[in-house]
């Protein structure tokens, strides 16, 4: 199971502000990650997930912010807004998991395995969508 994000240029997109929040999305889920290692208590895994959920929403205002200010598909839209309220709603689900404390490896192996993936296609695309439209 990988339990671990690490920053790599296959994750850049190409958009800086895009970019940075991505970085700060990994730190925190890596924070989770760093959990299993020790003794975590309910508190700190509840506080851990929150500060992920307060900081994606941050996260898709601002990947959603961009999509409306450019000129891309709205089937692009939808499909990348659906993504982002998929997400958001299993964040809600693991915070009232009633086993929240015995299945933190494996929330924390869904949101790397979600993350790497969202940001490899459907940001990358995003960013590449809204750089050839500025262009044309």
């Amino acid at each position: 199971m990988k339990n671990r994000i690490v920053w790599s240029a296959g994750l850049t997109t190409g958009n800086r502000a895009i970019d940075l929040q991505h970085a700060e999305l990994i730190e925190l889920i890596n924070a989770l990650a760093r959990l299993i290692e020790t003794r975590y208590t309910i508190v700190e895994i509840m506080s851990a997930l929150q500060q992920l959920e307060r900081y994606v929403l941050f996260h898709f205002n601002t990947e959603e912010n961009l999509m409306a200010n450019s000129r891309i598909s709205p089937l692009h839209v939808l499909r990348h807004v659906d993504a982002h309220q998929d997400f958001s709603k299993q964040i809600e689900t693991f915070k009232l998991d009633q086993n929240l404390h015995s299945k933190l490896p494996d929330i924390v192996a869904y949101l790397v395995e979600w993350l790497s993936n969202h940001i490899m296609q459907t940001d990358q695309e995003l960013v590449a969508l809204c750089r050839k439209n500025m262009e044309s």
